[in-house]
């Protein structure tokens, strides 16, 4: 199902499912456009339910309390701010035990992991088709346009009842064209997938990192807004644009620079980085 970006294709797909007898478990950090979908989900007259972020034994128990007939898991695979990674399997493993749907959020992960960068449901190898996995070319492609891939059925009726699918005007055909150009360039790029894991160790190793980082996302905390923002000019002012993330998008207090890492970075790069960011830490 093709939507003019990952924002539609969560809203649409999410609005599109609920009713009164379902119910929504979400992680508490999940990205704005879920939480936008599930505002929707509410006015139908769905159950959301926020479980805490990446825990399993909160998201089991939150399952046990539910008696919706209709039980659906959303998470960002690659999560938006920190980096982090959801526990895919262990999600995997309690929503067959509660014959819960996944919706999962690839949209960080697309073209990053897997053998042919179809995402961390590829680097995991989730088999099974119970889930919808919601993505786009704008982030790991460099391109635009949204897309959701799920069973025959679901497919079916999801073209059938989403809104932002239905009523929106769609990506022209030559932006179609080019954009399955840009899947068949992901398959093929082993090579830049490679790259990119070795700055990424590269920047570890130099900044002395003491936790797993898996991911090019990487968050510098900083704290205060001001301070946040000053830093980033100042890096700015070096040629390079790490953005600051501050409230309403991270909590008070929580200001960073959201470092993400590239395949076109060169050592240099990640050196020169690493340089500026002692000078804050």
């Amino acid at each position: 199902m093709l939507f003019n970006s990952a924002y539609s294709a969560n809203i649409g797909i999410i609005q599109s499912l609920a009713d009164s007898e379902s119910a929504f478990l979400s992680d508490e950090l999940n990205h704005a456009s879920i939480i936008d979908g599930l505002r929707l989900a509410k006015s139908s007259g769905a159950k959301v339910v926020i479980y805490k972020h990446c825990d399993i034994e909160d998201l089991e128990i939150k399952l046990q309390s539910l008696n919706s007939e209709k039980k659906y898991i959303i998470t960002e695979t690659l999560f938006s701010i920190d980096g982090d990674i959801a526990p895919i399997k262990e999600i995997e493993d309690i929503a067959d035990r509660f014959n819960a749907v996944r919706i999962y959020d690839e949209t960080h992960a697309t073209g990053l992991y897997g053998y042919k960068g179809a995402g961390l449901l590829e680097h995991f190898k989730v088999s099974n088709d119970n889930f919808i996995a919601v993505s786009n070319l704008s982030k790991g492609a460099g391109y635009i346009g949204g897309f959701a891939t799920s069973n025959a059925d679901i497919n079916s009726f999801l073209i059938s009842t989403s809104r932002p699918l239905i009523y929106t005007t769609s990506l022209p055909a030559f932006l179609c064209e080019l954009g399955i150009q840009v899947i068949k360039n992901i398959k093929n790029s082993s090579d830049c997938r490679t790259k990119l894991f070795k700055n990424i160790s590269l920047f570890i190793k130099t900044m002395d990192y003491k936790r797993k980082v898996g991911s090019p996302i990487i968050s510098f905390l900083i704290g205060d807004n001001r301070k946040a923002i000053l830093f980033q000019n100042h890096i700015l002012g070096k040629g390079m644009y790490v953005p600051c993330l501050r409230p309403p998008t991270v909590p008070a207090g929580t200001a960073r620079l959201r470092i993400s890492l590239s395949a076109l970075h060169s050592q240099e790069d990640i050196k020169d980085l690493c340089s500026l960011l002692r000078i804050e830490k």
